[in-house]
């Protein structure tokens, strides 16, 4: 259950980077995006391949690829409104964390695998959560105020983050 609830929590946080760099693309520059694509992308790779690695115990290919291709996607994602080398970008770094991720868990021992799990979930929420606010430094205030959303606001992933860090 605490699986499924953190691949849900991932998807959130992806989408919401990911909206926000659909809706304020024009102000970001391409080296801004391509971090937040890479960034994005490397860091749900490597929290969704940790994921997968513990929902497939036993099963180290397809837990790779499957890490291998959220990763990738996400970056993608990121990277599409940007540019194309944003999504080269995205892409391969999604690949290298979805790997990364799996192979952690792999060879962590049976132990640590509950501890590791909470561990990356403070540690990829925190990066996310800096290359939101990163983003927001990338965008004009006026421009920002003008096409505000409460999505937009940092407070607000921030009370999501620690609220997801206590759930679960």
């Amino acid at each position: 259950m605490h699986i499924v609830l953190m691949s849900l929590f991932y998807g959130l946080l992806s989408f919401w980077i990911t909206r926000f760099i659909v809706i304020f693309r024009k102000q970001l520059t391409s080296m801004i995006g391509m971090m937040a694509a890479m960034a994005l992308g490397m860091t749900i790779g490597l929290a969704m391949g940790s994921l997968v690695a513990v929902w497939l115990p036993d099963q180290f290919f397809h837990s790779t690829m499957i890490g291998m291709l959220i990763g990738g996607a996400v970056g993608v994602m990121a990277g599409i409104p940007i540019s194309l080398m944003a999504v080269i970008d995205g892409l391969l770094s999604g690949i290298m964390g979805g790997m990364m991720g799996t192979m952690l868990m792999v060879m962590m021992s049976a132990d640590y695998v509950a501890i590791t799990i909470k561990l990356m979930l403070v540690i990829c929420s925190g990066i996310v959560f800096l290359v939101f606010v990163m983003l927001l430094g990338a965008v004009s205030p006026d421009y920002l105020k003008e096409k505000s959303f409460v999505m937009s606001k940092p407070i607000a992933m921030f009370f999501v983050i620690v609220f997801a860090i206590i759930i679960i």
